[in-house]
């Protein structure tokens, strides 16, 4: 079950633009063990933004399509082209409900990058204050807080562990798959300097200019 946590903040298209810049550059995590990625070696990626029991989540999740083929293939193509853009082609693949990820993994692929909710926080709007937050005018964004995961299955290990935001929104996930692969570059992994790594379309965005981009479809 995915249990929302409320938070004061801004609508979702702000808020893509706050962490893709004001917040940080890259996705927050460890590596646990590093080695860098081969170019020609299969890499899976599995993502999973869950389903939720609570009615102004899930309400929020119908109305902007998260559940939907369109918000799947955008997110899928996201990930895809920001990877390949950057010299690592990746074979994507969204989770169902109830699927183990043991029988999710493409036999080929050594490595697999987990992607998936483990948590939701619900941005709670209130009208400004002279000094302080005004009183709550409801609900804003739903912020799907996802574990990053990169494993070796050759060897078993589990070599990198962080965390990033996604959105109901598909299109506002760009910013967040280009922190997770700066991250991946920061740390070692990809053969790529970080402030070299370009998104989607293949350009080297700015921190916050990304936030705005739309779905390559």
């Amino acid at each position: 079950m995915i249990r929302p946590v409320l938070l004061p903040s801004l609508a979702v298209a702000l808020l893509a633009a706050l962490l893709a810049g004001c917040a940080q550059e890259r996705s927050s995590g460890t590596a646990l063990e590093t080695t860098q990625l081969g170019r020609d070696q299969p890499i899976a990626v599995l993502w999973y933004v869950g389903a939720s029991t609570d009615p102004f989540v899930h309400q929020t999740m119908v109305k902007d399509g998260t559940y939907g083929k369109d918000y799947e293939s955008c997110t899928s193509l996201l990930i895809a082209r920001t990877f390949a853009n950057n010299g690592y082609p990746v074979l994507v693949r969204r989770m169902a409900t109830g699927e183990k990820p043991s029988e999710s993994l493409p036999r080929n692929a050594r490595y697999v990058l987990f992607i998936l909710n483990k948590s939701v926080r619900i941005n709670k709007l209130r009208t400004p204050g002279v000094g302080r937050a005004g009183p709550s005018e409801g609900f804003g964004a739903v912020i799907l807080e996802m574990q990053v995961e990169l494993l070796d299955r050759r060897g078993g290990k589990r070599l990198w562990s962080g965390s990033e935001a996604f959105f109901t929104d598909a299109k506002s996930n760009a910013p967040s798959v280009l922190r997770i692969v700066k991250a991946l570059a920061a740390d070692g992994y990809l053969g790529v300097k970080p402030e070299d790594v370009v998104d989607s379309s293949g350009r080297r965005a700015e921190p916050g200019t990304d936030a705005a981009s739309k779905c390559p479809i």
